[in-house]
Formats: structure tokens, sequence, C-alpha cells
């Protein structure tokens, strides 16, 4: 097993289709002041960007943040 921390969280999401999904979610506090990255249409998008136009981002912290978890049951 493995845990999530915050500020991250597991809940329903609803894409642009509307349909609803399981997904990651954010408390509001880990947006404060960081980069939105939507414009950029994927998370690939933003990790194919070089680093000094990455800046901060929440993206870049789930990144370094997800890295570590195992993903191991």
């Amino acid at each position: 097993m493995f845990q999530i921390l915050a500020p991250l969280g597991l809940g329903c999401v609803q894409p642009i289709d509307e349909t609803e999904v399981s997904g990651f979610l954010f408390e509001a506090i880990a947006t404060e002041g960081v980069r939105d990255i939507t414009e950029l249409g994927s998370w690939s998008a933003y990790a194919n960007l070089p680093a000094k136009w990455r800046g901060s981002s929440t993206a870049a912290w789930v990144i370094s943040h997800l890295a570590a978890v195992p993903l191991s049951p």
C-alpha cells in the first residue's frame, strides 16, 4: 500500500467531456503563487518544456513527490 501525502488527495474529477472519473486533487493552498499549466494541454507538454521555462508550478511539485512514492502493493 502507498500513501498520498497532502496537499494531494484522491477524489472524483470531471474532465472536459463531463464524465466523472477518479483522479488526483489538490488542496487550494498548493496552487497559491504557482504557474497554471492548463494552457499547455497535457502533462507531457509541461514535462517537455526546458527547465528554465517551467518555473514554480504545482505540476513540478507533483512530479517531484510522486517520483518518491512507492507504487507497489
